[in-house]
């Protein structure tokens, strides 16, 4: 959700109309205390140019350059408003201890301060973004509630400023907990305070967007199509590309799920043109997502392959976009459905046909009956066949360093032998090309990783090695005596022992090493971790930690 105030406390910091220290104007004055004064102004307005123009190594240089000037000649406040700007710094450079420890030292200089201070509201309302960046939701709103206070020491503009900017991180607080009734009371607040402010379109506009999202979030289409529409209008004939596009989107999204399809389609391929045009990439991935389920709903099955390939693409483009607290926030909402949607169409189509239902309810009952007890022998089958396999695949992952794809190939050539002798294994395919495919295969797994997308699917890697679906299945079960899942799994596994070897990887969380090894949520990634290494992935990082040290 976008926080439109997220980073304007920092140019408070450098706008405030406070003298930074007195001079004494008169024929006496102290020609070194001038010096001082010009070179804080000059570092200063250098690290502003670097930060406008994006440099945030000459940000970081510069605002070193002031707190230096300013420890040397005591210059207390100089230092505080210095402080926060390198807290900004770090944190943008994902160094958040460092930038919590600004934060702190900046704090402790700041208790002389008076409430009726801006520079001490400027540093609250900063440390309240912060702890909503890492997702520190408790104490982000405490700070955010003391920034409230303080803001009524204050009047006029200033006073609303910091309000809105508190508000805003308070209701994009409440939303990402689920707590929408609370998030609808500070999106009122917000939209009261915007409209009696002047020259604030757009950020009205954007919060009718994020206010529409909130809806759909909570299942509530119709008001965030409603909304999502009241947005447009402000917008108007205004460039608002990012509020248009969010705006587009929601709209999309909720047409969708109250299955008026049609509609859903024009305005998230809109949504999609403004994206891709503004350079937009997590609004391109998610109407790519979308105009997916879209086309599948309207049995456009070639465009819904063609959408999740892009959405795909579009996914990992936005993944490298983000900070490393950034992807830890990012959650995969969409599961894979295919499936699911397959058994939807099965039982629509079925129901259409009550004349068949009527006429053969007594067939259909035998039927059932039937799929039933097949249905049961059969998962018994395949739980035994799913223990057998367990037990190889524990076999692949015990020795830590050798190569998933030798593992693999040795594991091939052992059922290739043992086959030879039962001679009970029948395949349609002669083994020269069970060893052209399975090469194929494994090369294809080493070049491509799609196993590192949480959404892939088994018809993706067959079209992706120009293998029909049956002949890939097939293969995997030959060679491998693998399914798709099971199979991909294996790769997933592996590289998450990888990652938590990684030294890199020892300051994230368990769900960061998940995601970045192609799981799509934490409990799967425990399950199937712990099925095929015998612990879960806590337990075999402390075994990894006893190990090193």
């Amino acid at each position: 959700m976008f926080n439109f105030f997220s980073y304007i406390i920092f140019l408070f910091s450098f706008l405030l109309p406070k003298t930074v220290f007195s001079i004494t104007y008169n024929i006496h004055y102290d020609q070194k205390e001038i010096s001082v004064k010009d070179s804080v102004a000059k570092y200063k307005k250098l690290s502003i140019k670097s930060y406008r123009e994006g440099d945030l190594e000459g940000f970081g240089y510069y605002s070193n350059k002031v707190l230096a000037i300013a420890e040397k000649h005591n210059l207390r406040e100089v230092k505080i408003r210095t402080l926060i700007n390198l807290a900004i710094y770090h944190q943008r450079k994902d160094a958040y201890k460092k930038a919590l420890t600004n934060y702190i030292k900046a704090e402790k200089l700041a208790s002389y301060l008076k409430d009726s201070s801006y520079l001490k509201i400027t540093l609250h309302a900063n440390i309240g973004n912060f702890y909503y960046k890492i997702e520190d939701y408790d104490n982000a709103k405490l700070t955010m509630k003391k920034v409230l206070k303080l803001a009524n020491y204050h009047k006029g503009k200033k006073k609303k400023q910091v309000k809105i900017s508190a508000f805003n991180t308070l209701a994009n607080i409440a939303s990402d907990e689920k707590n929408y009734k609370e998030a609808f009371n500070y999106y009122n607040e917000l939209k009261a305070m915007l409209k009696s402010v002047e020259n604030n379109t757009q950020k009205l506009a954007t919060l009718y967007s994020n206010i529409a999202a909130s809806y759909r979030e909570n299942g509530g289409y119709k008001e965030a199509i409603k909304n999502g529409e009241e947005a447009l209008k402000i917008i108007g004939k205004e460039k608002y590309i990012e509020a248009e596009a969010s705006a587009k989107l929601n709209i999309g999204v909720s047409y969708y799920y109250l299955k008026e399809f049609k509609k859903a389609l024009s305005f998230l391929s809109s949504a999609n043109k403004i994206a891709i045009e503004d350079g937009s990439f997590e609004i391109k991935m998610k109407t790519h997502k979308h105009l997916a389920k879209v086309q599948e709903a309207l049995n456009n099955i070639d465009e819904a392959l063609k959408e999740q390939k892009k959405y795909t693409i579009a996914r990992e483009e936005y993944l490298k976009t983000l900070t490393n607290t950034q992807r830890l926030k990012f959650e995969n909402e969409s599961i894979n459905k295919s499936i699911e949607i397959s058994h939807q169409k099965e039982r629509i189509t079925f129901l259409n046909k009550e004349k068949i239902i009527y006429v053969a309810i007594g067939i259909l009952l035998f039927v059932l009956f039937s799929a039933f007890v097949f249905s049961y022998y059969k998962k018994r089958k395949i739980y035994k066949n799913d223990t057998t396999l367990l037990k190889g695949d524990k076999v692949f992952l015990e020795n830590e360093n050798e190569l998933l794809r030798n593992k693999l190939t040795k594991i091939a050539l052992s059922l290739k032998e043992q086959n030879n002798i039962k001679k009970n294994k029948k395949s349609s395919i002669p083994i020269e090309e069970q060893e052209l495919y399975k090469e194929r295969i494994l090369n294809y797994m080493d070049a491509s990783k799609p196993y590192l997308d949480s959404e892939i699917k088994q018809l993706d890697v067959a079209k992706a090695l120009n293998m029909s679906l049956h002949l890939f299945s097939e293969i995997l079960n030959t060679c491998f005596e693998q399914n798709f899942n099971s199979f991909i799994n294996l790769y997933r596994v592996e590289k998450a022992k990888l990652l938590m070897k990684d030294p890199r990887y020892d300051k994230y969380k368990i769900i960061t090493v998940a995601y970045d090894s192609g799981f799509s949520s934490k409990p799967s990634f425990n399950r199937v971790f712990k099925k095929l290494v015998g612990c879960t992935p806590t337990e075999y990082q402390n075994k990894k930690d006893v190990i090193t040290k």
